[in-house]
């Protein structure tokens, strides 16, 4: 099984993917992490161009598996694992519960002294931007990261993949998507 997870921020990828890997047993690939991780490779200011290209290096020889799980918003590196995911899930969270999602990682990642994006001042920012990429209000395409800006860009670059995408509004369509997908899980000798 190889499966993408994709949504906005604070949506519950990364909860699902390390979920999902976990019944599987697969390592899930943070395509998000990776790259905020990588960037200290990269000279300031940044070449995007190069960066882009490097990640989708790393996300095509992830992609080759056979089994995998991987988990990000980032479409423009996503691409090699959407052309070869079996399902694309996108999950979908009202904003009230987006909001309180970032809010929380920010500070829990702060108390823990781990926070990749420390201050308040980056998180207003962040915090901001998400609110307008969930009510459509940022100004459409993808970011200079690859990262769609609004849920209709997100919606629209998943458009060539439509007959892979699953899509997640509740709690209750998460669990019966993993149910599904555990039930389809081959049997180990």
């Amino acid at each position: 099984m190889r499966i993408h997870i994709t949504g906005g921020p604070g949506a519950g990828k990364s909860t699902l993917a390390k979920s999902l890997a976990t019944m599987l047993n697969l390592e899930p690939l943070d395509l998000d992490g990776r790259g905020f991780a990588e960037l200290a490779r990269f000279p300031t200011p940044f070449d995007y161009e190069a960066i882009a290209a490097d990640r989708q290096d790393a996300s095509r020889a992830f992609a080759a598996g056979d089994a995998w799980i991987s988990e990000g918003s980032n479409i423009l590196a996503a691409r090699p694992l959407l052309e070869r995911a079996e399902a694309i899930v996108v999950l979908y969270a009202p904003w009230r519960v987006a909001s309180y999602r970032i809010l929380s990682r920010h500070f829990k990642a702060t108390i823990a002294r781990n926070n990749r994006f420390p201050g308040l001042r980056r998180l207003y920012q962040f915090w901001r931007w998400s609110a307008r990429f969930y009510a459509n209000t940022n100004p459409p395409g993808l970011n200079e990261w690859g990262t769609p800006t609004t849920q209709e860009t997100m919606e629209a670059e998943l458009g060539p993949y439509a007959t892979k995408v699953v899509r997640c509004r509740s709690k209750a369509e998460i669990e019966a998507l993993m149910a599904t997908l555990t039930d389809e899980r081959p049997a180990r000798a």
